[in-house]
C-alpha cells in the first residue's frame, strides 16, 4: 500500500544511497521529506475546498496562523496521516467560514479586546506546555526544548502586534474583521492542541475518525 510515510522512506533511502548517509541521518531526512509532502498535499486539499466554497483567504489566514505555530509549538496528531488530514482540512475551512459569518457583528474594541485575551491564553498554553510531544515526534534535548519555547513565545508577540496593528490601520476594510477572526481561529485551534484536553479531544475523534478511515 503507498502511503505518505513509505514514499517519504523510498525517497530517503535512495539519497541515502546516493549521498552515503548513515541511517540516522537517513531517517531525519525521511521525517523532514514526510513533513513537506505531508503540508504540501494538506495545503493543496486545503485551498481546493476552500476555493470551491468560495472562502479561500480566509481559510489560507487559518492555515498560515496555526500552521507556522504548529511547527515552533508541536501539539497533537491523530494516528494516521489520512485522518489528519481530513480532521485538520475540516477544522480549517469551519473555520474560515465562521470568521465571514461573524465578522460582521464584530466592533473595533471588541476585536481588540478579543486580540489581547488571545494572546494572553496563547503566551500561558505555550509557557506551560510548548514544545509539545507528538507520536511522530518527540523533542528530549533539554536546550532543544527551551529553543522551542522561545520561538513559540516569540511568535505568539509578533502576531499580536501584526494582527492588532491591522485592525487599527485597515478597520474600514469589509476583509479585515474576517481575516483576522479566522487568523484568531487559527490560533487557538493551534494552542489547544498543546493541553491534555486537546490530547484528549482529538484522541476521541481519531477513535470515531479510524472507524472509517484506516
Amino acid at each position: 500500500m503507498v502511503t505518505l510515510r513509505n514514499t517519504a522512506s523510498e525517497f530517503a533511502q535512495y539519497l541515502g544511497r546516493e549521498l552515503n548517509f548513515d541511517q540516522k541521518d537517513a531517517e531525519t531526512v525521511r521525517y523532514g521529506i514526510e513533513i513537506i509532502l505531508g503540508a504540501f498535499i494538506k495545503g493543496l486539499f486545503i485551498i481546493v475546498i476552500s476555493y470551491w466554497i468560495g472562502i479561500i483567504p480566509y481559510v489560507l489566514a487559518v492555515f498560515a496562523t496555526s500552521s507556522i505555530l504548529r511547527l515552533l509549538s508541536g501539539g497533537v496528531h491523530c494516528s494516521t496521516y489520512g485522518r489528519c488530514l481530513v480532521l485538520g482540512t475540516a477544522m480549517m475551512v469551519l473555520t474560515g467560514w465562521a470568521s465571514l459569518i461573524i465578522s460582521p457583528y464584530v466592533r473595533k474594541d471588541l476585536m481588540l479586546l478579543l486580540i489581547m485575551l488571545t494572546a494572553l491564553t496563547g503566551l500561558y498554553f505555550v509557557k506551560k506546555y510548548a514544545p509539545a510531544d507528538n507520536c511522530n515526534k518527540s523533542i528530549t534535548k533539554e536546550a532543544k526544548r527551551v529553543r522551542y519555547k522561545r520561538l513559540s513565545l516569540f511568535f505568539v508577540i509578533t502576531w499580536t502586534v501584526v494582527i492588532a496593528f491591522v485592525i487599527i490601520i485597515c478597520w474600514e476594510s469589509p476583509s479585515t474583521y474576517s481575516l483576522v477572526l479566522a487568523s484568531i481561529g487559527g490560533f487557538l485551534g493551534q494552542i489547544f492542541s498543546l493541553c491534555p484536553a486537546g490530547y484528549r479531544l482529538i484522541g476521541s475523534i481519531d477513535n470515531v475518525l479510524g472507524k472509517i478511515l484506516p
